[in-house]
């Protein structure tokens, strides 16, 4: 009989993410989530990987624990099934298609997923720091709606109440 790796894997994730909560109760650190939620409403952000990570690095180091915490069910699924000798098994489970796949037709495949991502990312920040926001956005703006790239490309958006 198989013994499956389901029971260390949830101790495992739990203890990460435990562990990365253990300084908000040990250390004087301030008050982290506060502290980001008033910087979000502050800089008139989104909460998002961006804004945390910007937070982290402007404001308060220890918000990048809020990355541990939110990676720890993957960590713990790494660590488990490469002490378990299972770890590549694990990996071809991400294949971008049905065997057999070569190692450099899945690279590019998942080479242009992350492009494309990149691009998609990067087509929201230009339209957000040009068009901006409707919590920063100019009053007729505001009326248009909270969608900046259907502002620019459509221009006027009416809002339907």
């Amino acid at each position: 009989m198989k013994r499956s790796g389901l029971v260390p894997f949830y101790l495992l994730a739990l203890a990460i993410a435990s562990a990365a909560m253990v300084p908000g109760f040990v250390l004087p650190i301030g008050d982290v989530m506060g502290g980001l939620f008033r910087f979000i409403v502050e800089h008139k952000l989104y909460a998002n990987i961006l804004s945390i990570g910007r937070f982290a690095i402007e404001v308060n180091p220890w918000a990048l624990l809020i990355f541990l915490f939110a990676a720890a069910p993957t960590l713990a699924a790494l660590i488990v099934s490469s002490a378990r000798g299972e770890l590549r098994g694990l990996l071809r489970r991400f294949r971008p298609s049905l065997p057999p796949v070569s190692g450099m037709s899945a690279a590019k495949v998942y080479g242009g997923l992350f492009l494309s991502h990149l691009v998609v990312s990067a087509t929201y920040w230009y339209f957000v720091r040009t068009q901006g926001t409707t919590r920063r956005a100019r009053p007729g703006v505001r009326r248009s709606g909270s969608d900046a790239v259907a502002r620019h490309r459509f221009g006027r958006v009416r809002r339907v109440d």
